[in-house]
């Protein structure tokens, strides 16, 4: 597969810009986005795309970790159900990888590109429907967002009156993980709000502690797509 470099320098420094930003490793932007204007195959963007989120990742974790943002004892607990789930969506990505392409009406299409097209259009736009509230919260100078779910015990502190459930970090951690190894994203853009809203972690805190998050899962994903030949 020829490529042009420039195209790949260009996207790779709009992404980065990100990172630092938002707390994300702009994973939900750069797969599909290698796909479809630089024609690289799904599998292929997955895997290179978390490479490439480990240098994005590590930029912004050094600034938070100056500013003490990052709760390690949460990130270190959540990456444990986080490695799970980053080898079964490896699996998964595989699995869809070896399937036959789908015939729709007359137009035959991959069953891989067809089905993270999907995946990735619901999910650009509950991440738009997500923009959109906290930018309302924000404009209203709301207070930290209440915890909303009753969590199951047992619990433990990351900080001065924030208490947090063992299994709801697990759990998320899980999703987290399978969506990184099955999309290539590095899953910021879902830990802040299970973070703010389901965990009541303080929006500071949670920001820095989803790099640390998103640079364990890509540096796990990267690995496991390697040894499956999806890393270019």
């Amino acid at each position: 597969m020829s490529l042009n470099p420039i195209g790949p320098i260009i996207v790779g420094a709009v992404i980065g810009l990100l990172s630092g930003f938002f707390g994300v490793g702009g994973g939900f932007l750069l797969t599909p986005t290698l796909n479809i204007l630089l024609n690289i195959p799904y599998n292929i963007a997955v895997g290179s795309g978390l490479c490439q989120m480990i240098g994005t990742s590590t930029s912004g974790l050094k600034r938070h970790h100056r500013l003490g943002n990052i709760s390690y004892k949460l990130g270190l607990i959540m990456l444990g159900g986080n490695i799970a789930g980053v080898l079964v969506g490896t699996r998964l990505l595989n699995r869809l990888k070896s399937m036959a392409q789908i015939r729709i009406g007359s137009v035959t299409v991959n069953a891989l590109d067809l089905i993270l097209n999907l995946i990735f259009t619901f999910l650009l736009l509950g991440i738009g429907v997500m923009m959109g509230l906290e930018a309302v919260r924000r404009s209203r100078r709301e207070e930290e967002p209440e915890v909303r779910v009753k969590a199951p015990p047992p619990k433990i502190y990351i900080a001065d009156q924030v208490q947090v459930s063992i299994p709801m970090i697990l759990m998320a951690g899980f999703l987290i993980g399978t969506m990184t190894g099955l999309l290539g994203i590095g899953g910021g853009v879902v830990i802040m709000p299970i973070f703010v809203y389901l965990l009541g972690v303080p929006t500071k805190m949670a920001v820095g502690t989803s790099l640390f998050l998103v640079l364990c899962s890509a540096l796990v994903g990267t690995i496991g797509h390697a040894l499956s030949g999806n890393v270019s």
